[in-house]
């Protein structure tokens, strides 16, 4: 009779864990599908975001770089150079006193 107990214990504890696991599934389930959902939604607006942040960043540089080249201009200016010519034919802007 302990041998049919056992069996019957086994089995009682068999299907509350195939039940646990099936809500745990059912669980791990919804919260993939959200997950998923969740990135559809906000995905594109991290990207448009960081894009945002990319053009801002890179036209910050332009124009730092724009106010230290005017600054090198203040300092050293420049005059064209009609003897000299690019490989191009455009000429070359030279820097005055420069030798």
């Amino acid at each position: 009779m302990s041998n049919l107990t056992g069996r019957a214990k086994i089995e009682t504890i068999s299907a509350d864990m195939k039940l646990k696991y099936g809500v745990l599934d059912s669980a791990l389930s919804t919260l993939e599908k959200n997950r998923v959902e969740q990135l559809e939604k906000f995905y594109p607006n991290l990207i448009c975001t960081q894009s945002l942040g990319h053009v801002a960043v890179t036209s910050e540089l332009l124009h730092k770089q724009s106010v230290g080249i005017k600054q090198i201009c203040m300092l050293f200016p420049q005059r064209r150079g009609s003897q000299f010519k690019h490989a191009y034919g455009a000429h070359v802007l030279l820097v005055s006193g420069a030798h």
